[in-house]
This record gives structure tokens, sequence and C-alpha cells, in this order.
């Protein structure tokens, strides 16, 4: 997997206090960035730990008391260690974690954590960590890293040079009219990116959809997910259109309160 831009922005905010937060939608790889970052570290011999919050062993520990970070990653005596938290939004209470551990032991620990993008509109987590952290929030492929990721080096380079201005017009025209097409058609979800047919992109698509409906609704805390799915579908048939909250409250006979918290 191909290194994100983000890499480098967040790779310079590790000498900062503050704790690292990335957060973005499911597969948009999240966690390769987080694994890639891990290797660059360690390679300039800083004490990197890595975790993943699937592991219920760990997340039940974490659950009971921060401080059991370190009866699995221990800090050290006379270098700051780092540690890197995937999913961090599976702890029950992550602000209360991040708060705790940044007032305690900012001088000898920095953490770097993905989250969801539900997490990042939790207002106790903006308001409680003013200060004490700094979110970068990671999107899905624009279309240079588009290129990048589909080896187009040639078209990459034509690209950035007509944006420029250096270049009025590109012999690769018509490839680059194909491949934003592409682009708009199957957006810049990685894994969808690098598969090298119409098949596997629809599958893989329908996939990270379906990881949204069941992870990502039943986290934030939606109470009928039937309807709500209904509401989803309606809305993506409206695409480009105005939206009326009394209509679609007519239809899915659910109040307008519903339909506007949805």
């Amino acid at each position: 997997m191909k290194d994100r831009r983000n890499i480098n922005i967040i790779e310079q905010h590790i000498d900062k206090k503050e704790f690292t937060i990335l957060i973005g939608a499911r597969q948009i790889g999240k966690s390769t960035l987080l694994k890639n970052l891990a290797e660059k570290l360690i390679a300039k011999n800083e004490i990197v730990y890595f975790v993943n919050l699937d592991r219920k062993d760990i997340l039940e520990n974490l659950d009971i008391n921060p401080e059991n970070l370190f009866k699995f990653f221990p800090l050290h005596e006379n270098k700051k260690i780092i540690v890197m938290i995937d999913e961090i939004q599976y702890l029950k209470d992550a602000t209360s974690f991040l708060k705790f551990l940044f007032d305690e032991y900012a001088d000898r620990l920095k953490i770097v954590a993905t989250g969801s993008s539900a997490f990042y509109i939790d207002r106790q987590f903006k308001d409680s960590l003013v200060g004490r952290k700094k979110i970068f929030e990671m999107l899905t492929l624009d279309f240079e890293e588009f290129l990048d990721f589909k080896d187009k080096n040639d078209l990459l380079d034509d690209l950035i040079k007509l944006k420029s201005g250096k270049k009025k017009k590109s012999i690769y025209e018509k490839e680059l009219w194909n491949l934003l097409d592409e682009y708009y058609n199957y957006g810049g979800y990685p894994a969808v990116v690098l598969q090298s047919n119409i098949e596997n992109k629809v599958e893989y698509l329908q996939e990270i959809r379906d990881s949204y409906v069941k992870r990502d609704v039943l986290e934030s805390n939606i109470q009928d997910e039937a309807k709500f799915y209904r509401f989803l579908m309606i809305l993506a048939n409206q695409t480009g259109s105005l939206m009326n909250v009394h209509e679609l409250s007519k239809t899915l006979r659910i109040s307008s309160v519903t339909i506007e918290n949805y």
C-alpha cells in the first residue's frame, strides 16, 4: 500500500506535546497509515508501540483503568514512548481515558490514535480535550492520490503542471477524462481504487456500505436500524435534489425530530 499524503503532516506533529488524533470514515486507510508511521518512527529509533482495540483483553483492561496501558507498554525512564492506538472509539469513555493520560503523563507519553468520524463529533470529546489534542481528518483519496495509487505517474505529473499553469494542454487528455470518470463513479476508497475490474469495485463498495450501516449506525445509538436504512436509501435516490423533512417524516412514519437527528 502506498503512503497517504497525510503521513508527512502527521509525522511533523509527533514532536508536539498534544496527542494526535486521526479521524475519518472506515476503509480509508487510517490503520495502514498508522502502521506505516510506526515503521518510520521505529527507523528513527523512537520507542513505538502499536495496539488495535479489537483486542478484547487490552480493551477490557484500559476500560478498567487508563494506567493499565503501562502493563502492556511500559514507560521508559529517559525517553518518551509513543503508543499508537487504532479504533480508540471502542473504549467506553475514550475522552476521559485521553484526558487522564495527558494530564498525568504527557511528558513521558505521546498517543497517536485513530477514531471514527462519529467519535469526532461527540461534544464531550471536543470540549474536554481542548489544548490536549490535535485532530487530523482523513478523507478518501483526492484525484492526485488516485492517480498515484494507480501508478499513473506521467499523468499525475502532467495534471500538476496543468493546475500550476505550466502547461495549457495535456497529451493525456482523453485518458485523464476516462480516469476522472472512474473516480467520480467509484470514489476514492483505496481498496476500491486498487481493484482492476468493475465487478470487484462494486463488490468492495457494497462491503463498505454494509460495514457503515451495520457498525457505524449501531455505534451512533440509532434505535431503529431498519428505518434508518430506508432513510439512507431515500436520500441516495434524491442526491442533488432538495430534501423535505416533512415528506420524509410522512414516508417513513417517524417524527420530524427523528429525521433531523438522522
